[in-house]
């Protein structure tokens, strides 16, 4: 089966982070989010984005990477989000309920956000893959809504790829 167009096929498993994988909550990785910041231990937060770049990441001749910290956007999945993005451009009658002539800007809405053309509210989507990537439904990277470790945790944020 063909990957999606949002993906990239990895040529070779490395030791590096790179930006864009995508780390799953190990045990290992939920306990580290529990000492140091328990609020994205919610399960809401399917899995989680690396957002810093790539060559601050690349480990060098042995040394350790260039980042001081490695952030992380949270993923959730996109049916969870919708009326909070659809509240930026619909006429809200009620909580979910919009007036029938917004209906187009809900359209055009989500037409940007599959079509990786959302940038001011912060998304990169994430189409369901669950063989290859993991992504069992259609998500988003909120990449406004961040966390960062340091770089000493760079071997179990790796390990959650």
């Amino acid at each position: 089966m063909a990957v999606h167009w949002t993906y990239e096929k990895i040529a070779s498993v490395d030791d590096s982070l790179m930006q864009g994988d995508i780390l799953w909550p190990t045990e290992d990785l939920k306990d580290l989010f529990a000492r140091v910041h328990p609020h994205f231990c919610d399960s809401k937060y399917i899995a989680f984005i690396v957002i810093t770049q790539s060559c601050d990441l690349v480990r060098r001749d042995g040394k350790g990477c260039r980042a001081d910290y490695i952030n992380l956007a949270v993923i959730r999945e996109l049916e969870s989000c919708l009326s909070q993005f659809f509240d930026n451009v619909c006429e809200r009658v009620a909580a979910g309920v919009y007036l029938q002539r917004s209906k187009a800007q809900a359209q055009q809405l989500l037409e940007r956000v599959v079509n990786q053309n959302e940038q001011a509210l912060g998304l990169f989507y994430l189409h369901p893959d669950v063989d290859t990537v993991g992504i069992a439904d259609y998500a988003v990277a909120l990449l406004r809504i961040s966390v960062a470790f340091r770089k000493e945790h760079y071997d179990l944020l790796r390990r959650a790829k």
